[in-house]
């Protein structure tokens, strides 16, 4: 999962830290287990993420990316595809 950015809190009323807290959380587990189990990861916080949340350049609403954004993630995928030949 990517981090939410402070819209998230305005637009939706979300508490913006405690969610990217659980993303934080929930993405330890994920990096643990495609580690453990040799599972390639895209991790899009890497190339989104301002210090724990996303950036506000890279969404619409808090949530949902921007077409800048979206070119990132397909790249991502695409040098992911490329790496294994599909």
């Amino acid at each position: 999962p990517t981090y939410v950015s402070g819209k998230a809190e305005s637009n939706f009323k979300k508490d913006v830290t405690k969610t990217n807290l659980a993303v934080t959380d929930i993405n330890q587990k994920l990096f643990h287990y495609c580690d453990s189990t040799k599972t390639d990861l895209i991790n899009l916080n890497l190339k989104l993420s301002d210090d724990g949340a996303l950036a506000e350049r890279y969404t619409t609403n808090g949530f949902h990316f921007t077409d800048e954004a979206k070119e990132i993630w397909a790249k991502e995928i695409l040098s992911l595809l490329k790496k294994h030949k599909i």
